[in-house]
């Protein structure tokens, strides 16, 4: 009896047809017709207690209806139902296969692409955007199969419908799968008992705005975002200040936004029990502030991941986080895009966004590289989009804000700007990302000069501390710093500006006893000499707070020199191009 239900259910209900045939050769069209109805039915029946039913029996139940339908009318009805018999017969299943899809039922051909997928994949966008545009080409050939019976009647209608559905259908039904998976970059599915193909490598550069734009078009705004802090500083450190002027273009676009700052929250290390997988699935073993984080993983349309770079990668918080993500996911192994392998997720597969948002004190954006490539990999295997990567190299260089002048504002805007592109076209453009990351500095090196006189005012401050000296809080110490002022005006020293130059600049600070700074400049180069240092081509006896009020634009130069607010001997024409040497 297994067996044979076995048989019958691979046969689905198109024996119907057989008997039809046979029984019209011995009699009238009405046992014919009955007996092809009460087949379709009865297998239906048996597809249902299965769990195998196809909307295609209920289609071709539907044509036997309407033949028996046909019985009820005069003769002339029914020799018409026999006459255009492939007709209708395509017209039933053109309904039952278009019509459900039309009104957002499942493709018909989900049920039989189940048999040959894993189990994990069924809830996923891809598998079902495949089985939809299968639905639709079967839709497309039973409607060709219809107009085939419009011009020929009888066995040749019903003749050219079925080489159009094994010519046509069987070919586009092994075939189709793999192409589409091969025109989204994400490989070629193996078959049962041939080898898995090489993973397909993929650029590892940001994608173009082109690609971003139409992800967000296919995915939809973006309403809600969920902010992943992992600072351990939490809101003390320049991650924030630069996340939060991001988030304010953000709110002001109409995204929700929360943020959750791992350093508020008590998250254990991650054990590699496995408990979450086997005796508890979906569920970790350790009891902490984690088990109310990760549902809102999945309610938001985008996931920010924001954290400081420490040592080329993820701070510990993050990292610690990352890990106890394991229970949103199944132990088993299923193929992902590009061939590789990858754990398929507990509570259904959707298309996830995340943004990448990340500050560092080098200079160069070089050193994001393998940051970068870690979100990117866990974008890639889980087809999640990356709608942008912000990143400010530099980042400590922003508590001097004041003194940096319009680059630094330029980058807060171009912050900002970003909040409102996500917000208001679902991605991060190149050009805002390349303004986030712009240079506050022309050279690395001078960059590297004004980040050691700071690193050394640091422990000066706190050698002070130790030894319980009076000095005000760290911030004012370093805004009072003479020394870190005049590196910090070394390193914006453009030698493009500069070209042939050869000169020496010397600041005699008036309001400090022997407070002598002088900056040599030569073959491109800005040299700062704490002291007299070199013969000066110019010197400038000033108090410090004015030429600071002047290096920030608090003041005119030239307006303070003709009050007498600082005196000036040697070349004073170098004082023309200050601004334009030193962008200040």
């Amino acid at each position: 009896m297994e067996r044979l239900t076995t048989i019958l259910l691979a046969l689905r209900g198109w024996p119907s047809l057989g008997l039809f045939f046979l029984l019209r050769q011995h009699g009238g069209p009405a046992p014919a017709i009955l007996a092809g109805l009460a087949y379709s039915l009865a297998y239906t029946l048996l597809a249902m207690a299965h769990g195998r039913p196809s909307k295609l029996d209920f289609g071709l139940a539907g044509f036997w209806a309407m033949g028996a339908a046909s019985l009820a009318g005069p003769p002339a009805t029914t020799a018409g139902f026999e006459a255009r018999l492939g007709l209708w017969l395509n017209l039933a299943l053109f309904a039952a296969s278009y019509l459900p899809l039309v009104a957002g039922a499942e493709p018909f051909t989900m049920v039989f692409a189940r048999r040959r997928t894993p189990k994990e994949l069924w809830n996923t966008e891809l598998f079902r955007r495949i089985n939809e545009l299968m639905t639709i080409g079967w839709a497309g050939i039973f409607l060709a199969g219809l107009v085939a019976n419009a011009i020929l009647a009888g066995p040749a209608g019903l003749a050219a419908s079925g080489l159009l559905a094994l010519g046509l259908g069987l070919p586009f039904t092994r075939r189709f799968p793999d192409w589409y998976l091969a025109r989204q970059g994400q490989g070629i599915s193996p078959r049962p008992g041939t080898p898995a193909p090489a993973p397909v490598p993929r650029d590892v550069s940001p994608a173009p705005d082109q690609e971003r734009q139409a992800d967000a078009q296919r995915l939809g705004p973006i309403r809600t975002a969920l902010v992943i802090f992992g600072s351990p500083r939490g809101q003390e450190g320049f991650t924030w200040k630069t996340l939060d002027r991001f988030l304010a273009g953000l709110r002001d676009g109409g995204v929700a936004v929360e943020v959750i700052s791992l350093a508020d929250h008590a998250i254990k290390p991650c054990r590699g029990c496995f408990s979450c997988w086997i005796k508890t699935p979906g569920a970790c073993i350790l009891t902490d502030d984690m088990a109310g984080i990760l549902p809102r993983l999945d309610a938001a349309d985008l996931v920010i991941y924001a954290q400081p770079l420490y040592i080329f990668s993820v701070p510990g918080p993050m990292k610690i986080f990352l890990d106890r993500c394991l229970p949103r996911y199944q132990p088993f192994l299923v193929e992902g895009p590009g061939g590789l392998t990858r754990h398929p997720m507990r509570r259904g597969e959707r298309p996830g966004r995340m943004l990448v948002f990340s500050v560092c004190g080098f200079p160069e954006r070089e050193h994001f590289q393998p940051l970068l490539a870690m979100f990117r990999h866990m974008a890639r295997v889980s087809g999640s989009r990356i709608v942008g990567e912000i990143l400010r190299p530099a980042a400590e260089s922003l508590r001097f804000a004041s003194s940096l002048g319009p680059a630094q504002r330029q980058v807060w805007d171009a912050l900002y700007q970003a909040g409102q592109e996500v917000a208001r076209q679902g991605f991060v453009r190149q050009a805002s990302e390349e303004g986030i990351a712009a240079p506050l500095f022309p050279t690395a090196g001078g960059f590297r000069g004004v980040a050691n006189r700071f690193w050394e005012a640091c422990l000066e401050h706190g050698e002070a501390r130790r030894q319980n000296r009076p000095v005000p809080p760290l911030e004012t110490f370093l805004q009072e710093d003479r020394r870190l002022f005049f590196a910090g005006m070394a390193a914006s020293f453009r030698p493009d500006q500069a070209r042939d130059l050869t000169a020496t600049l010397r600041f005699v600070l008036t309001d400090q006893p022997a407070g002598q700074f002088s900056l040599a400049i030569g073959d491109g180069a800005c040299q700062l000499f704490p002291g007299p240092g070199p013969e000066p081509t110019l010197t400038v006896e000033t108090p410090f707070a004015v030429w600071q009020s002047i290096s920030r634009g608090e003041i005119s130069g030239q307006e303070a020199y003709l009050q007498g607010l600082y005196q000036v001997r040697g070349d004073v024409g170098l004082l023309t191009r200050m601004r334009e040497v030193f962008g200040s």
